[in-house]
């Protein structure tokens, strides 16, 4: 593996069901990686960018920096021990593992465990409710953002003159979005992302992703009806490969496999046939994806 440099991966054959009938352009262009179909490789071929959609955590900073490991192992799990009955942070940590495996979003997979009726119960012994309000908010005032998150010039430079090209910069996160707006205000990335174009895991709720409902949902909102045309930037496998059944253009972000954060459940691989392009950290945005920059996908 050599971070930082571009992977580029032949795409998936087809996407998946709720565009199946789309043109049949949709798919020649959703094919297209870097040139034009009879290989050639001029910038009146290339496969236009419309849209930047980015995730937040471990992905606009390096999973390196221990906000993930505080974040989930500190304040998630503390919630759960402080508001939702658990008796220890490690009994709340051994409830978590399934639930999170297979519901992808700390909010979800308690919204789902209170749904079951499967959190403890309260003390007067009747059934214990999740309010997602409460977990954004404690998220919101337990982390501590200022500790491990530091602006990165690079990125915010890369950021401000993408937004000035005319892309639609968009975010959408599994987190809440009290928290997610948190972690963009300590970054100082607020200012290249409208309010109407931040979307976290309340705005797409029952799904989230990988779900295709969810990247439906935000297609819906952000005007998108070719998902060729957009490129998401990821750190989780599951996530890319829900990007890639769509059509969408994909960015693996891989500061590092500590086995932190989503890489808890699968370790990210940068040969995935739905990873097209790798780097370490958005600070290399431009030095790699200097296409975008024409509105053109030529990695």
């Amino acid at each position: 593996l050599l971070l930082g440099r571009v992977l580029l991966k032949p795409p998936l054959a087809t996407a998946a069901a709720p565009f199946a009938t789309q043109s049949r352009s949709f798919h020649r262009m959703a094919a297209l990686r870097g040139g034009a179909e009879d290989g050639g490789s001029g910038a009146a071929d290339a496969p236009p960018i419309d849209t930047l959609i980015f995730d937040i955590d471990d992905t606009l900073y390096p999973i390196t920096n221990g906000f993930t490991d505080h974040r989930l192992n500190g304040a998630v799990l503390q919630f759960m021990v402080d508001e939702l009955g658990f008796e220890t942070v490690e009994q709340a940590a051994e409830f978590r593992t399934p639930y999170f495996t297979k519901y992808h979003s700390s909010l979800k997979m308690l919204h789902m465990a209170g749904q079951e009726e499967a959190l403890p119960p309260n003390p007067d012994g009747s059934v214990r409710k999740f309010d997602p309000v409460a977990l954004a908010n404690y998220m919101a005032e337990y982390c501590q953002f200022d500790k491990y998150l530091t602006p990165c010039a690079a990125t915010n430079e890369a950021l401000a003159e993408l937004k000035a090209t005319g892309l639609k910069m968009v975010i959408f996160t599994n987190g809440p979005k009290k928290y997610a707006l948190r972690v963009m205000e300590q970054l100082e990335i607020t200012p290249y992302f409208d309010s109407e174009l931040i979307f976290a895991v309340e705005d797409v709720m029952p799904h989230c992703k990988p779900e295709l409902e969810a990247f439906q949902k935000i297609f819906d909102a952000t005007g998108v009806t070719d998902p060729s045309t957009s490129v998401m930037f990821e750190d989780s496998m599951k996530n890319i490969r829900g990007a890639k059944k769509l059509g969408m253009r994909t960015v693996l972000l891989l500061a590092s496999q500590d086995g932190s954060g989503d890489q808890s459940i699968e370790a990210p691989d940068p040969n995935d046939p739905a990873v097209d392009v790798v780097m370490a950290t958005t600070s290399e945005l431009k030095a790699k994806l200097a296409c975008l920059w024409e509105k053109e996908w030529r990695p």
